[in-house]
């Protein structure tokens, strides 16, 4: 009997020593100027003081939140979780930023995740520090050349694919390719151009509906990327 007690102890301690606990957090009011159906979610800043780690992250949440996040740590993994508490649910979503202290973390040396769960599946994704925040990509992506109509191992499309006006050699669509979960290759973004080479549009999957794509005209789609290296 002492024995299990011993060992039941033992793992107790364990646990309690890798335990992350969220000991404080605060959310920044909607930034009515952003739309949030063109940012992504994001990690802000990092850093840990006295044994306690500080994350600000960037998040695009209903109108009405109460958001409550949960941590896990595995694997030099930390994967955060949004349980939202709120008794409302209001038909918009907006952009905001979350200060979050935790401890149980010693060192910033580890991949930051976002868990979303859906009645179909689990998904995990990493909260990057990113330069450009929109879901749209960067003129750097976009003019990224250097291998354009490439194909995997399994001939399924990656990276950036051109399309040209009929008999010449004038981009008319310049589209990238990634693998999904479903191993299936899908559009990330894709640009549309005029004959004169000017961007007509850029089109980009939404990071609040991943099943929808959302459009911004070039003049619009250039003054949004004139600060994104």
């Amino acid at each position: 009997m002492i024995k299990y007690f011993i060992y039941f102890l033992i793992l107790f301690l364990v646990n309690s020593t890798l335990a992350q606990e969220v000991v404080e957090t605060s959310l920044s009011s909607c930034d009515n100027k952003s739309y949030p159906e063109f940012i992504r979610n994001r990690l802000v800043e990092k850093e840990i003081k006295n044994d306690t780690l500080f994350l600000n992250v960037g998040l695009v949440l209903n109108c009405c939140p109460n958001p409550i996040p949960k941590f896990t740590y595995r694997n030099d993994s930390l994967i955060l979780e949004i349980l939202d508490d709120s008794e409302m649910w209001c038909t918009c979503y907006c952009c905001f930023e979350m200060q979050i202290k935790v401890v149980g973390i010693t060192d910033t040396n580890f991949t930051l995740f976002q868990k979303t769960e859906t009645s179909k599946q689990i998904e995990y994704s990493e909260l990057k520090k990113l330069s450009n925040k929109y879901v749209f990509p960067s003129l750097k992506e976009i003019n990224n050349t250097t291998l354009v109509n490439q194909t995997n191992e399994a001939g399924l499309k990656v990276g950036i694919w051109n399309m040209y006006y009929e008999n010449t050699e004038v981009v008319k669509y310049k589209s990238y390719y990634s693998i999904n979960s479903s191993n299936e290759s899908e559009i990330i973004w894709y640009v549309k151009y005029e004959i004169d080479g000017e961007i007509s549009y850029v089109s980009a999957k939404m990071e609040i509906d991943e099943s929808a794509y959302i459009d911004v005209e070039g003049d619009d789609y250039l003054e949004m990327m004139k600060d994104v290296p």
